[in-house]
């Protein structure tokens, strides 16, 4: 997460918006509408502001931080992908390694692979 000098670029909603995906990015429904309606927003207007404050869209937020979080899973050995998927708010498997080797260029076994070999 950004530093305490960078938090400030955000506004409050942007604030909020984060530490709620932060707090809930498990959830397989969490959608930009229902982060909108969390911080009290309509969902354009939160998908306007956050894009033109963090450069990225609200959902890309959110994937970002579920593969973010599931690298962090796969340090753990005895976690199978499929549940690094379900716990990190993924439908399927399948459609959880698209998204991972989208944001990594690895898919999740390449990625595992990878760390136990130490690189």
């Amino acid at each position: 997460m950004k530093n305490e000098k960078e938090k400030m670029i955000y506004s409050d909603v942007t604030i909020n918006a984060m530490a709620y995906i932060n707090q809930n990015y498990g959830d397989a429904s969490i959608t930009a509408a229902e982060v909108a309606e969390h911080v009290g927003v309509t969902s354009s207007w939160l998908s306007t502001k956050f894009k033109t404050e963090t450069g990225i869209r609200v959902n890309d937020f959110i994937n970002n931080v579920r593969i973010e979080n599931a690298k962090k899973m796969f340090q753990d050995k005895e976690y199978m992908v499929y549940e690094v998927s379900e716990k990190t708010g993924f439908t399927s498997s399948q459609y959880f390694s698209k998204i991972f080797k989208e944001y990594t260029g690895l898919t999740p076994n390449q990625y595992r692979r990878k760390l136990l070999a130490g690189e």
